[in-house]
């Protein structure tokens, strides 16, 4: 073996669960070849108005780059939530604990826009990693999408799971699927 990671093929779904009082919203990201579906963020959203959807379309997208960028979404020993064999199954667990934190009561920031920076306009991103100026943001912003290699990035529709929530598969360059290299992301030429 020569050391170098393979480049793997995935997928990207934003799955939104509206069975409760608070919508629950997931990023799965789907390992093709193994057939692991994890989740890598969640989080309890209230409906947002037409005009913040492109908004939030492009955080949820930029939020998949820099997860597969960071490439850990499907490590080798134990975590706290393992990779599952199904969509649905990747998504109970963070939408119990959402649930059960709020113990049913839809929580103020649940009602509210989600934050935006008074100066650029632009929605607040919660980061994984800590930064330690603006600069240092912007240049972590602009690394990420670099990282997607010119690609166009586009949200659609997808049919919903088999538990009937609500599903959105991100596409790159009209594709479902992408290979992730350790420099960028391309096209699977060998789609299924």
């Amino acid at each position: 073996m020569n050391g170098k990671p393979t480049p793997r093929r995935v997928k990207a779904f934003r799955i939104t669960d509206r069975q409760g009082r608070i919508p629950v919203k997931c990023i799965v990201i789907e390992d093709v070849d193994r057939g692991w579906f994890i989740t890598t963020e969640f989080s309890g959203r209230g409906p947002y108005t037409r005009a913040i959807k492109p908004i939030m379309d492009r955080l949820d997208a930029w939020n998949v780059l820099n997860r597969l960028r960071d490439d850990n979404c499907f490590p080798d020993g134990p975590t706290e939530m393992p990779p599952d064999d199904s969509i649905d199954a990747a998504v109970e667990q963070p939408i119990a604990r959402i649930r059960k934190h709020f113990h049913g009561k839809v929580p103020d920031w649940a009602k509210q826009r989600p934050p935006i920076d008074q100066q650029s306009g632009a929605v607040v991103i919660g980061l994984s990693r800590k930064v330690s100026s603006g600069e240092e943001f912007k240049q972590l912003q602009q690394d990420v999408w670099d990282f997607a290699s010119g690609l166009e990035l586009r949200w659609k529709r997808a049919r919903r799971t088999p538990a009937g929530r609500l599903c959105d598969v991100l596409t790159f360059s009209g594709s479902d699927e992408v290979l992730v290299t350790p420099t960028g992301l391309r096209v699977s030429l060998n789609r299924k």
